[in-house]
């Protein structure tokens, strides 16, 4: 059977705003990538197959650089790429104690903003 939503959920468009900025909309949440002098930022880390194709685009975009991860919040269209960056800074919001046991149960190491 076949559900519009998934479709919706994998259908991404990316847009290249200018040189240091990206924005990859859909494919589950909506998510930039922002190029620093001395760091790429991250926001929100999308689902599915989605956040490892959103990790690649950031490595490559990152070069050398390190990458910063900034979750907007707990939901896992937002979270659910965390586990591709591994030795990356990862950023959450303050969120309540029983989402951030969530998040450390998935095994996220998140810092709180």
């Amino acid at each position: 059977m076949f559900y519009p939503s998934i479709r919706f959920m994998t259908h991404k468009e990316i847009i290249q705003f200018d040189p240091n900025l990206t924005i990859v909309l859909g494919g589950g949440g909506n998510s930039g990538i922002v190029v620093g002098d001395s760091a790429v930022v991250v926001i929100d880390t999308k689902m599915m197959g989605s956040s490892e194709d959103l990790y690649k685009l950031a490595k490559e975009k990152a070069g050398t650089k390190p990458i910063i991860v900034i979750n907007t919040h707990y939901h896992p269209d937002h979270v659910n790429g965390n586990k591709f960056y591994k030795g990356s800074r990862i950023y959450i919001g303050n969120y309540e104690k029983i989402s951030f046991r969530r998040m450390l149960l998935r095994k996220i190491s998140p810092r709180i903003l």
